[in-house]
């Protein structure tokens, strides 16, 4: 996947053809909490809002939890 950073916290993201699902959207972090380690992602356009797909809205939620004093694990 690249990742091309358009904004401060707007990305444009592009799958490479043959991947199953959308390939490419935009997402905007609407959410990013620090001290309790949860970021929530918003798609802005494309992936799973395009009619193919049917949705209105749709947001990820990443939890990130310490394993190590230099290693985490993303939910």
């Amino acid at each position: 996947m690249d990742l091309v950073c358009t904004s401060v916290k707007a990305l444009v993201c592009k799958y490479l053809a043959g991947n199953r699902g959308p390939r490419n959207w935009h997402e905007k972090f609407t959410k990013i909490d620090h001290k309790q380690r949860v970021k929530v992602v918003a798609q802005l356009v494309g992936g799973y809002l395009d009619d193919a797909y049917g949705f209105n809205s749709y947001a990820v939620t990443f939890t990130i939890t310490p394993k190590g004093c230099n290693s985490c694990a993303i939910y």
